[in-house]
């Protein structure tokens, strides 16, 4: 891949894929020293430092996508901190469930109690004449 078809992938990624890379080729082939690839640096400096593009270009070179993975890294540092709450409640409620689960079972227990004195207690009147 030569630089002038990796200018024209970069440029219209930067542009939000809004112009066509057909476009943008021959704009990008007379900046970048037309069909000969000679680059002029020292040319492309001037002419940014004369129009104040030079600026606009390292906004959209180092600026956005730093700002871009900044704000990516905040959200997932915001997710994890909200991912970390939710474990927290969810440890909580899951020893709230146990709790009750070992409530459930020792009135369970004292129910089957009940109702073994109940079945001692009618037999007792069963076998027992008044």
């Amino acid at each position: 891949m030569d630089l002038m078809q990796i200018a024209t992938q970069l440029l219209s990624k930067q542009l939000g894929g809004s112009a066509q890379a057909e476009s943008l080729a021959g704009p990008l082939s007379d900046l970048l020293g037309g069909s000969s690839g000679q680059l002029d640096i020292a040319g492309l400096v001037s002419q940014f430092a004369g129009q104040g593009g030079m600026q606009d270009m390292l906004s959209v070179m180092i600026y956005h996508p730093s700002q871009v993975l900044l704000e990516s890294e905040s959200a997932v540092v915001t997710l994890s901190k909200i991912n970390g709450g939710q474990s927290t409640r969810i440890e909580e409620q899951q020893a709230l469930v146990d709790q009750q689960r070992e409530q459930i079972e020792e009135q369970r227990s004292q129910i089957e109690q009940l109702l073994k004195i109940e079945a001692s207690i009618m037999d007792n009147a069963k076998g027992d004449p008044k």
